[in-house]
């Protein structure tokens, strides 16, 4: 999949500067059901109001979190929605919002294949038809780059697959692209420092000097205590898996306390084992618990 990960991303490169020439006037989103107006095949309007969040990002108005949560609103299809997805992307070749679907798909298809178990205890025919639809899905994301001036969102789920099969330097290449497009990036940001996490390889080493860029590069502080969070949450999870409830806990309520300004967004998808074990210990339970 590494050889994948890098012809996609070579092929990428080749034409980002050329998109990056444009940039569309930001719209208003009009009131639709997006899931409704796929079901009915009325493209043309999922791709009205996709675009419209995708222009409003592109000049500024909304962020990349606000952005990647107008597609969610399309992911896990039913396979009639699959069907008519990939008519749209038949009868619109050069749209981004239907190759962007697409892929997160496919990738969605990958990640089932694969299961939640560890590598060693995953057969492997479900790695091969992983990394089969998870191919088909960096395709999807790399067509999907010729088609806006800020594909940033193409990024973020190119990393999601590259967490798992990609090498060091081709997250890093990722990771700077989508900081090409965005400079706070923090869908991606957030993302890339998990993947520096020793439980997925890197090491605490990586995570400072990660965090120590950031703070050059000028990233707003809420950030940059995200990327602290994630570090301090690692560190609570590798004291909770040695047995020390104590200093796990400590850890974690430096994590959700860096973590204060975050949207819950970041708990969610970040912090999971503070929230999780916090809320498990408090007397009376924060409104972001789990219920």
């Amino acid at each position: 999949m590494s050889a994948t990960l890098h012809r996609a991303l070579s092929v990428v490169a080749i034409g980002l500067a050329q998109v990056l020439l444009l940039l569309p006037t930001a719209q208003a989103q009009p009131e639709i059901s997006p899931r409704a107006e796929l079901r009915r095949g009325d493209f043309a309007a999922v791709e009205r109001w996709l675009s419209a969040f995708q222009a409003s990002y592109e000049s500024g108005r909304i962020t990349d979190v606000q952005l990647r949560d107008a597609y969610r609103q399309l992911y896990d299809l039913d396979a009639p929605l699959v069907e008519q997805l990939k008519s749209w992307t038949k009868k619109r070749p050069d749209s981004y919002a239907a190759h962007l679907l697409l892929g997160v798909h496919y990738k969605h298809l990958g990640d089932v294949a694969r299961g939640g178990d560890f590598v060693g205890n995953t057969p492997d025919a479900a790695i091969a038809e992983m990394e089969r639809q998870h191919q088909l899905a960096m395709g999807e994301f790399e067509q999907s780059t010729h088609f806006t001036p800020k594909p940033y969102v193409s990024w973020f789920l190119m990393l999601g697959i590259a967490q798992d099969e990609g090498t060091a330097a081709e997250k890093l290449y990722i990771l700077n692209q989508a900081v090409r497009l965005d400079a706070v990036a923090e869908l991606v940001r957030v993302r890339y420092m998990t993947t520096l996490t020793p439980r997925w390889g890197g090491s605490l080493q990586q995570m400072e000097a990660f965090i120590a860029r950031n703070r050059r590069e000028g990233v707003p502080d809420r950030v940059v205590h995200e990327l602290q969070a994630i570090e301090e949450d690692d560190k609570g999870k590798n004291r909770e898996d040695a047995g020390d409830d104590h200093g796990a806990n400590q850890h974690f309520e430096k994590a959700l306390a860096l973590a204060a300004d975050s949207a819950p967004f970041f708990l969610q998808d970040a912090l999971q084992s503070s929230q999780r074990v916090l809320c498990r210990n408090a007397s009376t339970p924060s409104p972001n618990c789990p219920r």
